[in-house]
């Protein structure tokens, strides 16, 4: 299946292990923007991202002003 995702974000919660990381991947691999949030520190993070070409957001879901907060950070920079 050939999904087009140019210009597309994505933002992938729990993105660093199992599923998450894997949704990651295939959203790459159809040319999304991909942006990934997980509750470990930005240095425990680079070692599980396999230089995944990406951006990272520690982010812990349950709180409402950290989840605003990356959401608002997306929009700013990619303007979406």
């Amino acid at each position: 299946m050939d999904l087009n995702l140019g210009g597309k974000v994505a933002l992938v919660t729990g993105g660093l292990n199992g599923i998450g990381k894997e949704i990651s991947r295939a959203l790459l691999s159809h040319a999304a923007t991909v942006n990934v949030a997980d509750i470990l520190s930005p240095e425990i993070a680079s070692s599980a991202l396999d230089d995944l070409n990406l951006d990272y957001w520690q982010l812990n879901v349950t709180s409402h002003n950290d989840c605003k907060t990356v959401v608002d950070k997306i929009v700013e920079k990619y303007g979406k």
